[in-house]
């Protein structure tokens, strides 16, 4: 039938439907569009929160293909999102390549992982430590791990300083505790000290008096008294050396040369460490600097420690002995940028080393050789001579330390101000 036979109702009709048909598909073109500007404004929206949140993004394949980061890594890695992309496996900016593994099998395991710490390298190799969150996403049809990481090196050091403050604190208040305990001490070591000293003194005049009486051929009575004035003299000594423990005297401070006290200090026992077999090097540096010092008690503090060195060489063996000048550069307790440290980094000081060949002290009794009355003498020592010597040290704020080791000798370092004489 053709366009003539139709009727006008079919014509009318059809015209109709066409016209309803057009408008249908009008109204999809226009579904279609506002749903296209819907999208394309969602991904914007999704895309802008992605790039400019502050925490950093990553999307990557199971097996460690990199596909997709936000501005946020760019800032915290170093890496252009580019230059992300284009890493074969990023792995590479784990320091511990094996916790990236540890990272997939707990995420294949639980399906997420919360606050997993691990150190990271950026671009220019430098490491940081990041705090990471992983959960599964669908991509494309493809599951994919995403990764969001948060810088936590800064949050790390302020750990790592607190820590040491508290630390610091800890010994300051153990400080105070044995500064009280020593003061303590030095009170009641000067009450017996001066107590002990007259029962002593009648006691030795005692053993005087028996002595006259008493004929030659009485010889084990004699040896006797002998053994009793020997052990009265030892007891005076542990005495002398608590009253000078326990004293609290000005130093009488001025410019020295630490040489000089040196030698002075090794010709008082120079006799007894040729008697015990004992070689002395003196090492002297020449033109140093002069010290800020008491020459008497300095005296006391050489001689101490080189009675000491002695004692630990019982087969004989070498003391030597150095004094030099030098720029302090390491760090360590009393040495330092802090207000209660005695000495600053780069400032120029005297050293004095007193070494020896003797059989060391264990490691369990190094932190403890400067304790009141600490000895690894047994009876023979009053535990008091390096006390006593730090005390001397302390008083010229300067600082004293041992280094030892089982069989190789024992190293004693004296750190001394240098004497302002401008």
């Amino acid at each position: 039938m053709t366009q003539k036979d139709k009727t006008r109702e079919e014509l009318i009709e059809e015209n109709r439907i066409l016209k309803k048909r057009e408008a249908e598909l009008g109204i999809l073109a226009i579904e279609r569009t506002l749903a296209e500007q819907v999208l394309v404004k969602s991904e914007k929206k999704y895309r802008l929160l992605f790039d400019n949140i502050i925490i950093s993004i990553t999307i990557a394949t199971l097996d460690g293909k990199a596909l997709m980061a936000n501005h946020g890594f760019e800032e915290m890695s170093g890496y252009s999102i580019e230059e992300f992309i284009a890493l074969k496996d990023i792995n590479e900016m784990y320091v511990e390549r094996a916790q990236h593994k540890q990272l997939m099998a707990l995420l294949r395991k639980d399906g997420k992982v919360r606050n997993f710490e691990v150190a990271l390298k950026r671009k220019d190799g430098t490491v940081y430590q990041a705090l990471l969150n992983l959960d599964f996403i669908e991509l494309a049809r493809e599951q994919v791990v995403l990764t969001s990481m948060l810088d936590i090196s800064e949050r790390k050091k302020i750990e790592e300083a607190l820590r040491e403050a508290y630390t610091r604190l800890e010994e300051m208040q153990d400080q105070l505790i044995q500064a009280e305990k020593l003061n303590a001490i030095g009170q009641l070591a000067s009450g017996v000290a001066h107590e002990v000293r007259n029962p002593l003194g009648i006691i030795l005049q005692g053993v005087n008096y028996l002595e006259k009486r008493l004929s030659i051929k009485e010889e084990d009575i004699l040896d006797t008294l002998v053994m009793l004035k020997n052990s009265i003299g030892r007891a005076n000594n542990i005495i002398n050396a608590m009253l000078d423990f326990s004293k609290v005297t000005e130093l009488g401070l001025k410019a020295e040369d630490i040489g000089p006290i040196l030698e002075s200090s090794l010709t008082l026992v120079k006799t007894r460490l040729k008697f015990e077999h004992i070689d002395t090097i003196i090492e002297i540096k020449k033109d140093m600097p002069k010290a800020l010092a008491d020459k008497n008690k300095l005296e006391q503090v050489f001689i101490n420690i080189i009675l000491n060195a002695a004692q630990a060489m019982p087969e004989g063996g070498k003391l030597v002995i150095r004094s030099f000048d030098k720029k302090l550069e390491e760090i360590r307790n009393g040495i330092g940028r802090r207000t209660q440290d005695n000495f600053r980094i780069g400032e120029t000081v005297l050293l004095i080393e007193i070494e020896d060949t003797g059989i060391g002290i264990p490691e369990g009794d190094l932190t403890r050789i400067f304790e009141p009355f600490f000895t690894t003498k047994g009876q023979w020592g009053a535990g008091l001579g390096l006390s006593v010597s730090r005390n001397i040290v302390n008083m010229h704020r300067g600082l004293i330390y041992a280094e030892s080791k089982l069989g190789q000798g024992t190293k004693m370092t004296i750190i001394l101000k240098v004497a302002d004489e401008h």
